[in-house]
C-alpha cells in the first residue's frame, strides 16, 4: 500500500441536514462526496478508499447539543477509483428538548484513523414552534419533519472543494509488553506493533504521536472490586469508580510519553505564539539530570511538572497554532481508554474483568515510577525514587504508550464529577456549565475567562509521589486544589483529534 496519508483525489461533500428542527423530532443526515479531480489522479493499488464521517454538534448559548446522533449503520462513504461512491453515510438526528442554535460538525477520517476535515454547518437551529415546509426549497433550504417519520429535504452544502494536504507520513515500531501475575512475575511477554507520526518542534524537539484504534470498552470498576479496594485500604474514594458503563470512541493519536521538559520548553518560549496566557518557560522541580545506575540521563527527558490546568491548555493552543492541527487536552475515556488498551466490552452478565493494571494483576518498580514501598497484591517491596524519571524507562503498553501508571499526574479536560452517573457514552469530555472551550481550539480561550467554569477537574495516572492502588488504569481524582494550582507530581499528555485548515 503507498503512503496512507495521501487521498487519492480532492472531493465535494454532498450534506443533507437539518437547517431547522422541532424540539424532540426525528431527522435523516446524509453525507455523500463527489469526485473533482482527473481519475487517473487515482495513487493507491486498491480499488476502493474509506472515509470516516464524525458529526457532533456545537452551540455558544448552551451546553445541550442541538441532536442526539445515532450513525445508521457504517458511518463511511467509499470511493471507487472509477468513480462514484458507497455512499452516503447515514445518521439519525433527535433533536434536543429546547430552543437552541449552533451549528452540526462533521469531521472526515481516513481508513487508518487520521482526521482530515472539519466542515462546520452553521445557522442551526432546533425550536419549538411549528415548521411549516418551505416554499421554495431550492432557496430556503429547511428540513422538515413530522412525528416519527424520517424526511430527507435535498440541500447541498455550501461547502468548498476540499484539497486534502499530506499529512505526516505514519511511521511503525515494535516493543514488548510484558504481563505479571498477582506477585509481580512476569508470565508472559507479548510482541506488538503501532503507528504513529513525529511532530517536529522548535530546537528539532520530536513529539511523537500515536495512533490509538477505535473501539468499545467498559469504563469503570465493578462493585464487588470497589468494595474489595474500599475495605483492604480504607478509603471510600474507590467508589468514585462507579457505575461502569460502555464507551465507544473514534480513533485518535495520543502523545507517546507525557509531555516532557524539553517539548514544554519549546513551545512555551515561542511567546509569538501566546493565546490567553504567559507560560514559565522552565516551571519543573526536578532540574537536575537522573542517575540510572551508571548512566546519566538529560533533566530535560523528564516530564514536565508544576504546570496547572490552564497553562496545559495554553500549550495545546500554541502546539495547535504552530502545527495547524488540533491538539487537546484528553477527556477522561480516552485516557482510560489508551491506557487499558481494552478495545472491547466486558460481558458484566458473567463478571468479566479487567485487569487493574495494563501489565496484568499488579505492578512493581521494574515497570512504573510510583512508592514501590507500598505493595498492591503480592509482589515483593521494591525502591521508592522520590521524584520523576525519564519518560519511556519503563515498558509501554499494547498500544505503544509510556508511563500510564505513575511518574506524573494527567491533566484531563472533563469537569470533575463524584462518579460516572449520566456520564457521556462517546469518548466526548464531560462538561456541565462550560462549553466545548476546552477541547475547540477555536473556543479555548474562554476556558481560561469563564466564571462559570467549575473549579475542579479530573487527573488521571497517579505519579512518583503515590501507592499503586492510586495508579490503577481505573482510579480517578479531582484536581482538589483547582485548575490554576500546579504540582511537583502533576504533568499532561496531549491528543490530535482532527486536522485544521484555518
Amino acid at each position: 500500500m503507498v503512503n496512507s496519508q495521501e487521498i487519492p483525489l480532492s472531493i465535494q461533500p454532498i450534506i443533507r441536514y437539518p437547517r431547522s428542527a422541532e424540539v424532540n423530532q426525528k431527522y435523516l443526515m446524509e453525507i455523500d462526496i463527489k469526485q473533482t479531480d482527473d481519475l487517473e489522479k487515482w495513487v493507491y493499488e486498491e480499488e476502493e478508499y474509506p472515509i470516516y464521517c464524525r458529526v457532533d454538534t456545537y452551540s455558544k448559548e448552551s451546553r445541550t447539543p442541538l441532536f442526539k446522533i445515532q450513525p445508521i449503520g457504517k458511518p463511511a462513504i467509499v470511493l471507487h477509483r472509477f468513480g462514484g461512491t458507497y455512499g452516503p453515510a447515514k445518521f439519525l438526528l433527535t433533536a434536543a428538548s429546547q430552543d437552541i442554535k449552533g451549528e452540526i460538525r462533521v469531521t472526515l477520517v481516513n481508513g487508518w484513523g487520521v482526521p482530515l476535515k472539519m466542515l462546520h454547518l452553521r445557522d442551526v437551529s432546533v425550536t419549538k414552534e411549528k415548521i411549516e415546509p418551505p416554499k421554495n426549497p431550492s432557496k430556503e433550504p429547511i428540513f422538515v419533519s413530522k412525528p416519527r417519520k424520517l424526511e430527507t429535504f435535498t440541500f447541498e452544502a455550501e461547502v468548498a472543494s476540499i484539497v486534502f494536504e499530506q499529512e505526516p507520513p505514519l511511521q511503525q515500531w515494535t516493543y514488548s509488553t510484558p504481563t505479571v501475575n498477582r506477585h509481580g512475575e512476569i508470565i508472559k511477554t507479548s510482541t506488538y506493533t503501532a503507528s504513529y507520526f513525529t511532530e517536529k518542534l522548535p530546537d528539532n524537539i520530536d513529539l511523537e504521536m500515536v495512533s490509538i484504534p477505535g473501539g468499545t470498552f467498559t469504563m469503570g470498576t465493578d462493585d464487588a472490586e470497589i468494595e474489595r479496594l474500599v475495605k483492604k485500604f480504607d478509603w471510600d474514594a474507590y467508589r468514585r469508580e462507579k457505575p461502569q458503563h460502555n464507551v465507544t470512541l473514534s480513533p485518535f493519536f495520543i502523545g507517546k510519553y507525557p509531555i516532557t521538559q524539553a517539548q514544554w520548553n519549546a513551545i512555551a518560549s515561542r511567546t509569538d505564539l501566546k493565546v490567553n496566557i504567559d507560560l514559565d518557560e522552565d516551571p519543573s522541580d526536578f532540574k537536575d539530570p537522573y542517575q540510572k545506575d551508571q548512566e546519566t540521563i538529560e533533566r530535560w527527558l523528564r516530564p514536565v511538572e508544576n504546570v496547572n490546568w490552564h497553562e496545559a491548555v495554553e500549550f495545546c493552543q500554541r502546539l495547535s497554532k504552530l502545527t495547524r492541527r488540533d491538539y487537546q487536552l484528553p477527556s477522561e475515556a480516552q485516557w482510560e481508554y489508551a491506557c487499558r488498551t481494552a478495545i472491547e466490552p466486558l460481558d458484566l452478565e458473567n463478571d468479566e474483568t479487567y485487569p487493574p493494571f495494563y501489565f496484568g494483576e499488579t505492578i512493581t518498580g521494574e515497570l512504573a515510577n510510583y512508592d514501590d514501598s507500598n505493595t498492591y497484591a503480592d509482589e515483593p517491596k521494591g525502591e521508592y525514587r522520590e521524584q520523576t524519571t525519564p519518560v519511556g524507562q519503563f515498558p509501554p503498553n499494547a498500544f505503544g504508550l509510556y508511563d500510564m501508571h505513575g511518574n506524573v499526574w494527567e491533566w484531563c479536560a472533563d469537569d470533575w464529577h463524584d462518579d460516572y452517573d449520566g456520564a457521556p457514552n462517546d469518548g466526548s469530555p464531560w462538561l456541565d456549565d462550560e462549553e466545548y472551550n476546552n477541547l475547540n481550539s477555536e473556543k479555548w480561550g474562554n476556558s481560561v475567562k469563564s466564571e462559570k467554569q467549575k473549579t475542579n477537574t479530573v487527573l488521571r495516572s497517579g505519579s512518583w509521589l503515590d501507592t499503586p492502588v492510586i495508579c490503577r488504569s481505573a482510579y480517578r481524582v479531582d484536581s482538589f486544589l483547582g485548575r490554576k494550582i500546579g504540582h511537583y507530581n502533576i504533568g499532561f499528555r496531549v491528543v490530535c483529534v482532527f486536522r485544521r485548515t484555518q
